[in-house]
């Protein structure tokens, strides 16, 4: 009997001692400082490129590569968008212009898109340039798994993960500069 008890009182302090293991193990992972993220208080993200070939999104400060992101653009991305319903993504330097944080893809950002360029080329083709292009993210569980899989999937935004947008979003403060490559 009394093994038996030293046995549970050895297991009992041996489990209690793995509990405080794990609690004070996540409590130093939570506290070593993110580098990455070392522009968040300060919101000094100068600019954003998007490289449409590659499916790339880069977030700047001046000079320095702060980040780069995976997105998702317009289903048929390759070229620039020309008339409003043709699922392309521009090209162009533009503005992310205002924030929409009850977006129907969680969170959004809107690019200036169509800029008086556009809209020239589009009255010569005698068509409408479209508009209402943003910077979002997924929105649904249906989109995240798209994202997650690297399918273009919009209507020619610019689509980034839930967790990225919530980055985006602390770091981001408009107007900002958004150039849109091909």
């Amino acid at each position: 009997m009394m093994l038996a008890s030293k046995l549970r009182r050895w297991s009992l302090l041996t489990g209690v001692f793995m509990v405080v293991i794990l609690v004070a193990s996540a409590f130093l992972v939570k506290s070593i400082p993110d580098k990455s993220n070392r522009l968040i208080p300060e919101r000094l993200v100068s600019h954003l490129v998007v490289f449409k070939h590659d499916r790339r999104l880069e977030v700047w400060h001046r000079d320095t590569l702060v980040r780069a992101m995976k997105v998702c653009l317009g289903q048929d991305p390759i070229g620039p968008k020309r008339q409003e319903g043709d699922s392309k993504t521009p090209e162009g330097v533009y503005q992310l212009d205002y924030a929409n944080p009850n977006s129907s893809f969680y969170r959004s950002f809107h690019i200036s898109y169509p800029n008086k360029a556009d809209q020239l080329k589009a009255k010569r083709m005698g068509v409408s340039p479209g508009g209402l292009v943003m910077l979002h993210g997924c929105g649904g569980p249906g989109y995240a798994i798209s994202q997650s899989a690297g399918i273009d999937w919009t209507d020619g935004c610019i689509a980034v993960s839930d967790a990225q947008m919530d980055t985006l979003w602390a770091w981001i403060k408009v107007p900002l500069k958004i150039e849109i490559r091909p």
